[in-house]
């Protein structure tokens, strides 16, 4: 198990003494709300060398071609947790007490559903190692990127919608602890933590489980990156994605999934080679005399 955190920049190498003290402030609550479990911070290169060691090259290819290092840190800690599990936190997040960790269920908060109504925040969250949900996030951040795949917003390639999707795909509820994002007024917020910087706004992000805030977002809403605590390295993913030009080699962009599924080799979870989980018609139950799409699969699940 692991507390992971990614800082990618073009420099390559994440260095934690060079992070602005407000970056190190969270790390830290992270760190003392969870004192039993080791902290890792990792790079671009530690995390390429890792994703080659441990995944396949379908993988590797897939966060190479992610232009984003937002894209590329999703698909990261994707892979990071599927191998170690524990907590996955973005450095932008301050605790304020500890995140449940479970043998066999995923620790999750529901989104501001933006992009779509199963969108879950992949800003926070715990999983056992090995799970299945995470097996196949990585499968389908690895289609839409041979699919050139763009979505409705810029959550949709690598983040919130796809997440949650992939969650609802493979996960009873009762695989799930789940909580919820979000906007807490700044008084609420002042009475649960005292004497550490907030962003202006009049709302506070914050992620709540069991009526409690879990962790408090220390930036402005919509601020790209990290450039609220003094970081200027990196690259907007959403300015890419509004230029289509979220992916390296120039794929042609398209609005979904097409085509027949493709087998996946390798051994069962290990070495994980992604594959297109379904088609479109799949989904939708399109295909004449096909067995009931994932839609159909859902809706049942929630009529029991």
């Amino acid at each position: 198990m692991l507390l992971t955190s990614i800082w990618i920049n073009s420099s390559g190498d994440a260095n934690a003494a060079s992070l602005p003290y407000l970056i190190l402030e969270n790390v830290h609550s992270l760190q003392r709300n969870h004192p039993h479990i080791p902290h890792k911070l990792f790079g671009y290169a530690e995390l390429f060398s890792f994703i080659e060691e441990k995944f396949s090259q379908e993988v590797l290819r897939a966060f190479g071609e992610l232009k984003p290092y937002a894209y590329k840190a999703d698909l990261a800690r994707y892979c990071v947790l599927y191998e170690y599990g524990g907590i996955y936190a973005d450095l932008s997040y301050y605790f304020l007490r500890s995140l449940p960790m479970d043998a066999r269920r995923v620790v999750v908060f529901r989104d501001f559903m933006w992009s779509s109504p199963w969108d879950v925040s992949n800003g926070v969250f715990s999983v056992p190692p090995r799970h299945k949900a995470l097996e196949v996030t990585i499968q389908m951040v690895c289609a839409n990127v041979r699919r050139g795949y763009y979505g409705n917003t810029p959550l949709c390639p690598t983040g919130p919608a796809l997440f949650g999707k992939a969650l609802a795909t493979v996960c009873e509820p009762q695989d799930l602890i789940t909580g919820v994002a979000g906007l807490v007024g700044k008084e609420m917020v002042a009475r649960a933590v005292r004497n550490i910087e907030l962003p202006p706004d009049e709302k506070s992000h914050c992620l709540i489980l069991r009526n409690e805030i879990v962790a408090i977002k220390r930036k402005r809403m919509g601020s790209p990156g990290l450039s609220d605590f003094g970081v200027a390295d990196g690259n907007g993913y959403s300015d890419l994605w509004r230029q289509r030009a979220i992916y390296s080699s120039g794929v042609v962009a398209s609005e979904g999934f097409k085509g027949e599924a493709e087998a996946a080799d390798g051994e069962e979870g290990a070495g994980l080679q992604a594959s297109q989980p379904w088609s479109v018609a799949e989904w939708f139950d399109t295909t004449p005399g096909a067995p009931p799409g994932l839609l159909r699969r859902l809706m049942k699940k929630f009529q029991r």
